[in-house]
């Protein structure tokens, strides 16, 4: 992976690897570090093999990926998650229950190793991963529901959602939230 200077906005904090940065702990200046690289792609019911040759001819170097509406039929009847290996990407695939088509989360070599526990909810999907830019790490790729679907479909995913949040939050990981909001925050 390339390393490149970036220059950030005052309000975002670079989180090297190697090093846990936490509330108590904001300041870390070690000599040299890589960035943790994360990418969200809606793709419009589109399978995953073209979807990952797009990325790769692009040049679209992520650590962890997250797809939403994906139209691949991976999941088997009865099956909430499953996995495919693509190159040297892990994607791990769900059916969230409040959306209409899959979403993934893709990990790349350095990561795909440590993938742990898996969660589908209402309208996500999360992943713990041990790796080497925090001590352990819960990727949630999110689709919540767009304006149309009823107000309790929203609070259905909303609930769903802060429960995979607080457990996770509790065990003391870092939380990465990546998705389609289908809302202006």
């Amino acid at each position: 992976m390339q390393s490149r200077d970036v220059s950030l906005p005052a309000c975002v904090r670079a989180v090297p690897r190697n090093v846990a940065w936490s509330p108590g702990n904001p300041h870390v200046d070690p000599p040299s570090f890589e960035f943790l690289q994360v990418s969200t792609w809606y793709v419009q019911c589109k399978a995953i093999e073209p979807v990952h040759t797009l990325l790769h001819d692009l040049q679209i170097d992520s650590h962890v990926i997250s797809l939403q509406e994906l139209s691949d039929d991976l999941l088997h009847e009865g099956q909430s998650v499953t996995t495919k290996t693509l190159d040297d990407s892990l994607y791990v695939f769900g059916q969230p229950s409040g959306c209409f088509r899959q979403l993934a989360l893709g990990f790349d070599d350095d990561l795909s190793a440590g993938v742990g526990s898996i969660h589908v909810g209402h309208s996500h999907l999360a992943a713990t991963v041990l790796t080497d830019h925090f001590e352990t790490a819960t990727f949630v790729a999110l689709h919540l529901p767009h304006s149309r679907r009823p107000l309790q479909d929203l609070l259905d995913a909303l609930t769903s959602l802060v429960g995979c949040l607080s457990e996770a939050a509790d065990k003391g990981t870092a939380l990465i939230l990546l998705g389609d909001f289908n809302d202006p925050l």
